[in-house]
């Protein structure tokens, strides 16, 4: 690189790994597509441009071009130099999903960059670009790390470092940050910087300056020179006009020049501070790089430095959350004392509004405490905190205010315990006496309740529970039942001395008629039907898994298997591809080739086949990872789709689950649609929270699957 040159390049560096094409987990049904990842060999200085672009099953790579900044096409013999290229392509779907306007293109996992024009449903224009420089590898010295406390102190306005700060010669991989983004860049909040001394008359120029960022709290000295250094890739000042003294009447500008390495992105809210002033627009120009200058009068004084703590992490003193039957007091939560700072506010909230009174079982809420920083203080973009072991979700509502949200589920006090009760869906005929019961121990009453259930775009949205009298034992009979009482639920609260409650799951009725004839065809099926034994299983369950194992949906993977044990990845494969094999009349046939290098299974290689999964990368399917409500909810949908049932939904018109922002773009529609046909509920009784991140038992597995074999079942 030739002296007096500023060449500074923001180079982009894509991860090698190997990614799905479509999404890193099961996508549901045949409706648009919200991600499609596209796979190549990483561009590098003086290596070929790659045409061997690929984005796996059901997408082909079309129409790719590489051209340098002169607009020259490139051929596979050209290499990379430093400079600007653009690559472009078209993705074409050969069957299934479509693209949608919305839909986001990765390219080696990054999208950043990455434009693209929807030409119909089946066809997508991409186009990237990507910057290179050439960079020189060399040893770098050594810093000395200081023991970790929860306050780290930095320096905002102009004037000369304290030593307090310690010093070293460069910005350890350039100014890091805190965060990182989906495709693993930092994300930088704020860089710092100050001129080292001030501009006096016969004096000779500073030759120093010091930054620092969201992570590199600690200042990090620079020289400023009279010409560009030889090495560009570290933080740099040059003067504009240079004297070896300063001169009377003149003024002095200094370009401070911050590159920008391949792993660093900025904030939206980005703040540049340059000698105590922010700078609203830092100059992002020689190639990526940020700089900025900064003019000096001879004999112009600075005003002192101003040092500024970061409040890197919140602590509170010992708290338990409230369990049922206890009150929401957000006063019981109290800051330590070795944070500088007070609770300005503390709310135990739910659906956004102030909850106060008991807590109720299975109550999904939330402790919110806002913190204000004490006078030189601010919370670092990096600040943590936990509450009676719960991590906080953290926003900031200004330098010195930040408000820390915390979320838990209500469970039961430590007095009842609840052993056993009437299965989640009891089937009576009409006439007959129902029974409902509850088996626990430690209460001291019950009371039954039937609840008033109001349903709405696939979500339950409220629940009434309503006191039935005299109904007040472990034992609850409905003599004579009526055919009015099908799809009734019913609830017991029990009581125990120290004023805690617990609550049975909700038990639905099921009307079923007093006889049914089997056809001839249908008896000659169940005589085929393989029937499995397992080693346990939950009573309520046990009526509609041996419904379950007459039709064949049980797979001889659970035989004399413990099924309240959670369900893995593998497991459910082989759920789906019997649910599959069900509904479509067909035998599910194993991929001809295994894509997976983590299992041979062949009910997994079943349902990869049939379309039922993708895997969670394009090489791994995790079979013995437990599965997700998420993911259980994607795979039996695309069973059910693949199986030929219209599977779509219109999310336009849904009622959102609470957790809703939790589900990722491929699942969203296939929770939906189980939800809606009322096969897989939300989690919570008192609010409809879908559980997305939560897990299930291999018995609740194969109840959604048999009651989806019912409901669709042509």
């Amino acid at each position: 690189m030739k002296k007096n040159s500023i060449i500074a390049v923001l180079v982009l560096v894509i991860s090698l790994l190997i990614i799905p094409s479509i999404c890193f987990a099961d996508v549901a049904g045949s409706y648009s597509l919200t991600s499609v990842y596209v796979t190549m060999i990483d561009p590098t200085i003086n290596s070929a441009p790659s045409y061997d672009l690929k984005a796996g099953s059901n997408i082909n790579v079309t129409n790719v071009v590489w051209k340098d900044y002169n607009g020259k096409t490139l051929t596979s013999s050209d290499k990379f130099s430093t400079g600007a290229y653009t690559l472009s392509f078209d993705l074409e779907r050969t069957r299934g999903d479509v693209f949608a306007s919305r839909t986001t293109v990765y390219i080696n996992n990054s999208s950043n960059s990455v434009e693209k024009t929807l030409v119909n449903s089946s066809k997508l224009s991409v186009t990237k670009t990507f910057a290179f420089r050439s960079t020189s590898a060399g040893t770098r010295p050594s810093t000395t790390s200081s023991t970790e406390t929860s306050t780290e102190t930095r320096q905002t306005s102009s004037g000369r470092l304290s030593d307090a700060h310690g010093k070293a010669d460069y910005f350890e991989d350039g100014p890091a940050s805190t965060t990182t983004t989906d495709d693993g860049k930092k994300v930088v909040s704020n860089i710092n910087v100050i001129v080292d001394g001030n501009v006096e008359e016969g004096k000779a120029l500073p030759t120093k300056f010091q930054a620092n960022s969201d992570i590199q709290k600690t200042f990090v000295t620079y020289n400023i020179s009279k010409t560009t250094p030889s090495d560009t890739t570290k933080p740099y000042g040059v003067w504009q006009q240079y004297d070896e003294t300063a001169q009377a009447g003149k003024s002095y500008t200094v370009r401070i020049v911050i590159p920008l390495s391949s792993d660093i992105t900025l904030s939206d809210d980005f703040r540049f501070t340059l000698n105590g002033t922010p700078v609203s627009n830092p100059k992002a120009g020689l190639m990526g790089n940020l700089f900025q200058d900064y003019t000096y009068k001879v004999g112009e004084t600075k005003p002192a430095a101003s040092i500024i703590n970061y409040i890197t992490k919140v602590e509170f003193e010992d708290y338990t959350f409230p369990v049922a039957g206890q009150e929401y007091n957000a006063q019981d939560v109290k800051l330590k004392s070795t944070v500088p700072g007070e609770i300005t506010k503390a709310r135990f909230v739910m659906f956004n509004k102030d909850l106060t009174g008991q807590a109720t079982l299975g109550d999904n809420t939330g402790i919110e405490v806002t913190v204000k920083a004490n006078s030189s203080y601010e919370f670092s973009s990096d600040v943590t905190s936990t509450l009676a072991g719960v991590e906080a979700q953290i926003e900031k509502v200004s330098a010195t205010e930040y408000k820390f949200s915390f979320s838990y589920k209500v469970v039961e006090g430590t007095t009842i315990k609840i052993e056993d009760q009437s299965p989640e869906t009891l089937e009576f005929k009409e006439g007959e006496d129902v029974k409902l019961f509850v088996k626990a121990t430690g209460v001291e009453s019950y009371q039954w309740n039937k609840i008033e259930v109001t349903t709405g775009g696939g979500a339950k949205a409220k629940y009434t529970p309503s006191k039935i009298d005299g109904a007040t034992s472990s034992e609850y009979i409905i003599e004579k039942a009526s055919k009015d009482l099908d799809g009734a639920q019913y609830r017991c609260t029990l009581t125990a001395k120290d004023k805690s409650v617990a609550y049975t799951k909700e038990i639905s009725l099921k009307l079923v008629e007093k006889s049914e004839e089997t056809k001839p065809e249908e008896k000659k099926e169940e005589e085929k039907v393989q029937e499995i034994t397992w080693a346990k299983a939950s009573s309520w369950a046990i009526d509609e898994l041996d419904k379950a194992n007459k039709a064949g949906l049980i797979p001889a993977i659970f035989d004399k298997e413990d099924l309240t044990k959670n369900v893995t990845r593998k497991e459910f494969a082989h759920i789906a591809v019997k649910l599959y094999e069900k509904v479509s009349g067909k035998k599910a046939e194993k991929a001809s080739k295994n894509p997976f290098t983590d299992t041979k299974d062949e009910e997994v290689l079943k349902a990869y086949n049939v379309g039922i999964t993708q895997g969670t990368s394009e090489t791994t399917f995790a079979p013995d990872n437990e599965i997700t409500r998420e993911q259980m909810a994607t795979m039996m949908t695309r069973a059910l789709s693949e199986a030929g049932i219209d599977t779509k939904v219109d999310l336009a018109k849904v009622e959102e689950f609470v957790d809703d922002n939790e589900m990722h773009n491929w699942s969203r529609s296939a929770i939906y649609f189980m939800s809606d046909a009322g096969i897989i509920k939300g989690v919570s009784t008192t609010e409809n929270r879908y559980g997305v991140k939560g897990t299930a038992t291999r018995e609740q597995s194969l109840l959604v699957s048999i009651r989806s074999a019912e409901k669709f079942t042509k």
